[in-house]
């Protein structure tokens, strides 16, 4: 599973370069762009891996730098801007690369409502049974009301 995770990342970060290549037959690298057309499954992304502004400190004691995908978005200097600051008061979606904004349109997944709560060492590693994704998305996904 690791090398297909290093696998499609480095095919989203080069994806300009290598979009009309076919690499394996019937092998779509960005499955999560299919994945996230239903709102429903936005708890799968609560499980993927990106870390927060906020909780940048937490790996300080193990990492001495931290790349920031910017390659295809934007927002670069929203982002770098949150980064530095280690905090965003706005959509945590604006935040990720590829921007995952449109894919979830018409709902904000608000970053100061997953304060405190999504950290590895707290999930109990039983995702169908579990539930404590369901209840992050029922606190921190909200309606957008100009969607």
């Amino acid at each position: 599973m690791h090398d297909m995770k290093n696998f499609h990342d480095n095919l989203v970060a080069h994806n300009i370069e290598i979009k009309d290549i076919v690499i394996v037959k019937d092998f779509l690298p960005h499955l999560c762009w299919d994945c996230y057309k239903d709102k429903n499954n936005i708890k799968d992304f609560l499980r993927s891996s990106w870390i927060r502004p906020e909780d940048v400190a937490l790996y300080e004691p193990y990492i001495d730098c931290m790349k920031l995908a910017t390659g295809n978005t934007i927002a670069m200097r929203m982002i770098i801007a949150a980064y530095c600051h280690q905090s965003f008061d706005g959509n945590f979606l604006d935040l990720t690369e590829p921007c995952f904004l449109s894919k979830f349109a018409s709902y904000i997944l608000d970053n100061k409502s997953l304060d405190n709560i999504i950290l590895p060492k707290d999930c109990a590693n039983d995702c169908n049974n579990c539930g404590r994704c369901d209840e992050i998305i029922s606190k921190a996904l909200i309606k957008n009301s100009f969607a």
